[in-house]
């Protein structure tokens, strides 16, 4: 998904991603769902999209940065292979009535 994204600047439906120009200076992916707030589809989500990322790309779990922009609550996985960093987020935000699901992605 974020791959193909970096690539074509197409979102798969109902996301929203964007690239930006990670702290290693390589161009870095990132698209997020949107879902209400605290809604327990959202942990669904995050929890089958960390399954199938772990399940298709060989590497490692890593400990997480856990520095955040001050949501209510914040859940954050790290995956790492010989090539990239993939980080899954999920956060609640009571102010935008929201619960969000960020996958990112940044090539090494």
């Amino acid at each position: 998904m974020l791959e193909a994204f970096s690539k074509t600047a197409v979102a798969p439906l109902g996301f929203i991603c964007t690239t930006y120009q990670a702290q290693s200076l390589a161009i870095a992916g990132s698209c997020n769902l949107r879902f209400g707030y605290r809604d327990d589809k959202a942990s669904v989500f995050a929890n089958d999209l960390w399954r199938d990322l772990t399940s298709c790309r060989s590497g490692f779990e890593a400990s997480p940065d856990l520095a955040v922009n001050h949501p209510d609550t914040y859940l954050l996985r790290v995956w790492r292979t010989d090539g990239a960093t993939y980080r899954l987020s999920q956060k609640d935000k009571a102010a935008l009535e929201s619960t969000y699901v960020f996958l990112s992605f940044e090539p090494m």
